[in-house]
């Protein structure tokens, strides 16, 4: 339905027709109450309409510069000022609702005489609750004149606003549900229905400390400006704060999404905080939700969709879904305090996406999807898939997992092929099947960047590279591939073990500038590169070392042909076969 703000008797003719002259003449205000009453003129002409059936209606009167003044009534024991409407409806000259015991100076409508609804002094509260079947259309400010106020307004039927705002509210809320009164004061709200719709010129609430938006859904399709703006949708009892929410039984009509934002919508706020209870409805953000200089917090009960969208917090960044993650091409951000999201083991796609903070990054989800994407920190980043899959396929100078103090992977099976994953301090990387062909994982930045990786299944390294600064530390429980150019490094000692599984290193290099200590099953080393700086110890454990065109050397200094079984009890240079040993190829080391 759409709701015009015209309210004179001209504006009336001319719609109506202009050789209408019967329709050219002053009306008087009881003429037009007759009118009003009898359903003749629609109630979006009078803007705001007191529900003269309750005991609780406000005065209303015009006011200067085509503003209305609603002298609220007087305040209960709990401050609240309890005002029912029938219509409350907000156009371009805006509403001042007078809260002034003594008169005060309103922006809004200049000069105002004294409330004599309040003497026994000003409201702290001012509840506007409509009891109607449409929704309220506020296109201009509401100012409280007078002492500064929280200023409700409640319309189960709905609320849409562009060009709204509020003046001198110390808190703004706007709600779709029931205020809930005990001993004069606002418990909370009770919200079964009804939308909140944010469009044309938006939502400026920057004059309050915060702002409420409490409804079954909230659709933001132009900006909302606050300090701390707190978004709770769903079937919920919500208390008076906005800080707790209890979901209801559910009901029919449950909407799609709970909170839309669209690619023109957004939310800017010193600190913003999203409650989605209802199961299954999430939020869809196709716009920007930016906190700039507090924290980001979301808590929804079903998805989150940031497909092209931008989720930024100046702090902390606080994502919690009982639903998937899709940031496909979008962008999530945090400051200091870092972010962390929480998909309660469903998949966070981040394909061609950005995760990104000063502080560290923390991910625990299903199958997590990094294909061309970034997830990066300026601290450390943690992330535990649950056993699930970890893709982070493609490799430029935007894509990878990046950190600069320390890493923690936990997979049930790493996908790195043409990947890169690197941090500046220590990793630590458990996963179940890793594909690293192609790919990169470096612990690099400083000499005691440590690489530690718990690999449950096979290890594929083909054309890939694996290399700390200090020392490498790998396991795995099944077969290693480190062929066609793979290479294994450290600064330091590396330690390498199979369970005696078998180790390929054909035409690869596994190198440690210090000690090189390989535990396997059958190695093949044919034209590959063994090499260690100190001692070098290799044990096969009854199976065959396959050296063809191969070296294994430590600093290769001297050298000998290999015998078969041999010991060599060389300070540097050790190796244990008990079967085997094809010497189509030469062992150099530095005989003490």
């Amino acid at each position: 339905m759409t709701y015009s703000n015209h309210s004179s008797t001209t504006d009336l003719s001319t719609r109506m027709g202009k050789n209408n002259s019967s329709l050219r003449m002053n009306l008087s205000p009881l003429y037009f109450a007759g009118l009003l009453a009898f359903g003749c003129v629609s109630v979006a002409n009078a803007a705001i309409v007191a529900d003269a059936g309750q005991a609780s209606s406000p005065a209303v009167n015009a006011g200067a510069n085509g503003s209305t003044v609603v002298n609220i009534n007087a305040a209960g024991k709990g401050g609240v000022s309890h005002n029912i409407f029938n219509q409350f409806n907000v156009d371009k000259n805006g509403v001042v609702l007078n809260n002034s015991v003594d008169g005060a100076n309103s922006q809004l409508a200049g000069s105002l005489a004294g409330n004599a609804n309040l003497s026994g002094g000003a409201a702290s509260v001012i509840l506007n609750e409509v009891n109607s079947n449409r929704a309220s259309v506020l296109n201009g400010m509401v100012e409280v004149a007078g002492q500064q106020a929280q200023v409700i307004i409640a319309n189960p039927a709905g609320i849409t606003c562009s060009g709204c705002g509020f003046i001198n509210a110390g808190r703004a809320t706007l709600t779709t549900g029931t205020a809930q009164i005990a001993d004069g004061a606002i418990q909370g709200y009770k919200t079964e229905k009804g939308s909140i719709v944010i469009n044309g010129n938006g939502l400026n609430s920057g004059d309050s400390n915060y702002t409420d938006l409490i409804a079954r859904s909230v659709a933001i399709n132009a900006g909302v400006w606050a300090k701390d703006l707190k978004v709770t949708t769903g079937r919920n009892n919500v208390n008076a704060d906005n800080t707790q929410a209890t979901a209801l039984a559910s009901a029919l009509g449950r909407p799609g999404v709970g909170i839309d934002v669209a690619a023109l919508g957004g939310m800017y706020a010193g600190k913003i905080t999203l409650v989605g209870t209802e199961s299954g409805v999430g939020v869809r953000n196709a716009g920007t939700i930016a906190a700039s200089t507090s924290d980001l917090v979301m808590d929804v009960n079903g998805v989150l969709d940031n497909r092209s969208g931008t989720l930024s917090a100046a702090h902390a960044n606080k994502l919690n879904t009982a639903g998937t993650i899709n940031n496909t091409r979008g962008k999530i951000t945090g400051g200091n305090g870092g972010i962390t999201i929480n998909t309660h083991k469903n998949r966070l796609t981040n394909t061609n996406g950005n995760i990104a903070a000063i502080g560290s990054v923390s991910i625990n989800s299903g199958q997590l999807n990094n294909t061309n994407g970034m997830v990066q920190s300026s601290s450390q980043v943690t992330i535990d898939t649950n056993g699930q899959l970890l893709t982070n396929t493609g490799r430029n100078n935007d894509t990878g997992i990046y950190s600069t103090l320390g890493m923690t992977l936990k997979t049930g099976q790493l996908n790195n092929n043409n990947g890169l994953i690197t941090t500046s301090g220590n990793s630590t990387i458990i996963s179940g099947a890793l594909d690293n062909r192609n790919g990169q994982m470096f612990a690099f930045g400083s000499s005691s960047s440590d690489l530690s990786m718990t690999v449950g299944g096979t290890l594929d390294n083909r054309g890939g590279e694996i290399a700390a600064q200090h020392q490498v530390n790998l396991s795995t429980s099944s077969t290693l591939n480190n062929s066609a150019n793979g290479k294994m490094s450290a600064g330091d000692d590396f330690k390498l073990t199979t369970n005696k599984a078998a180790l390929n290193n054909t035409n690869g290099l596994i190198e440690s500038a210090g000690a090189l200590d390989i535990n396997s099953g059958l190695l093949t080393n044919r034209t590959g590169s063994l090499q260690a700086t100190k001692m070098l110890n290799v044990n096969t454990n009854g199976s065959n070392l396959i050296n063809e065109s191969g070296q294994i050397s430590a600093m290769g200094i001297s050298s000998s042909p290999i015998s078969t079984p041999w010991t060599t009890g060389m300070a540097v240079l050790a190796v244990r076969v008990s079967c085997c040993c094809e010497q189509t190829a030469w062992i150099t080391a530095r005989v003490g």
